[in-house]
């Protein structure tokens, strides 16, 4: 019975599709001066980035698998376990899987962070998001180095050429990279807690709400509804995975929550979703006066979010 290559045409699809939107996305924001000069949009875009990647990762699995099955028909022959190893779409999944979840923690963390001390959040430049990140990708090589070492040792084994991960890296390390990313994102979910309570009390109580104050509220729900949207598309699939076996629905769920996060991101964040829809060419509806006012409100109000 000829092998049905749906699912490889899927990856090829929507991974194409995730990086172009993903990828398109993260440019608007670090292109335009008025979102890139604020740390909280470029961490945004940090995050879109990595969807981006995840979507290459699929895009170069399913073109790879594809060529494989269609070439040999009947009979995959064998490589070796480093020629698996060294393919990129192996390097991303291996670097990636642990990061994914040390990076919705991260930004649980820079929320509380900024509902905690938001004199000191404030003070932070451009630059912080990029501390982030480098955070998150020093934290995610104890496995990586693991998986190199590990191969190099049995560089030589043979595996089909169809360089499944599961077959290039050992069962522990599988384990290890999900466990990384479950633990990882529903440790986030808790920090949640007191970060949505402040933005209901700043709601209840400050009376007027600043622009600054709505910028990081809007910010701080936008980042939770993606935090959610991880632990239903990747976290109960990577637990599914682990007791019982992988399945093709579980690896679309995954691909899908880069476009539920584009959603997420253009519903939320109406200054970006203005300024793509009309071309960057439409001006900010707030006057000098305005913003003024709303900086004086803010001041007053006293709710333990960051001023600009």
């Amino acid at each position: 019975m000829p092998r049905d290559l749906t699912p490889y045409y899927l990856y090829i699809i929507e991974g194409s599709v995730i990086i172009f939107l993903s990828a398109s996305l993260a440019t608007v924001i670090l292109v335009t001066p008025r979102f890139v000069k604020q740390k909280e949009y470029v961490l945004l875009a940090i995050n879109v980035l990595f969807d981006a990647v995840f979507g290459l990762q699929y895009l170069l699995e399913g073109n790879y698998l594809l060529g494989v099955y269609t070439t040999y028909k009947d009979v995959i022959p064998m490589t070796t376990r480093w020629y698996c190893y060294t393919a990129v779409a192996s390097q991303i999944m291996i670097i990636l899987t642990p990061a994914i979840g040390l990076m919705a923690f991260a930004n649980a963390l820079d929320r509380l962070f900024m509902i905690t001390y938001p004199g000191k959040y404030n003070k932070l430049g451009v630059s912080y998001p990029l501390l982030i990140l480098c955070a998150v990708i020093i934290c995610s090589l104890p496995t990586t180095i693991m998986a190199f070492i590990e191969v190099y040792a049995a560089r030589d084994e043979e595996q089909p050429q169809t360089c499944l991960l599961q077959r290039t890296i050992s069962p522990f390390l599988q384990y290890a990279t999900r466990i990384i990313r479950i633990g990882a994102t529903l440790a986030a979910v808790p920090l949640y807690i007191p970060i949505l309570y402040k933005v209901r009390t700043v709601l209840r109580h400050s009376g007027a709400v600043g622009n600054t104050q709505k910028r990081e509220i809007k910010l701080t729900l936008t980042i939770a509804l993606i935090t959610v949207n991880q632990v239903a598309l990747f976290t109960v699939p990577d637990i599914l995975v682990l007791v019982s076996s992988a399945s093709f629905v579980y690896f679309v769920m995954n691909l899908n929550k880069g476009v539920i996060n584009l959603f997420i991101i253009l519903y939320c964040q109406r200054d970006i979703r203005h300024h793509i829809f009309t071309c960057g060419k439409a001006r900010s509806r707030l006057t000098s006066r305005t913003t003024a006012v709303g900086q004086k409100t803010e001041t007053k109000a006293g709710s333990g979010l960051p001023v600009s």
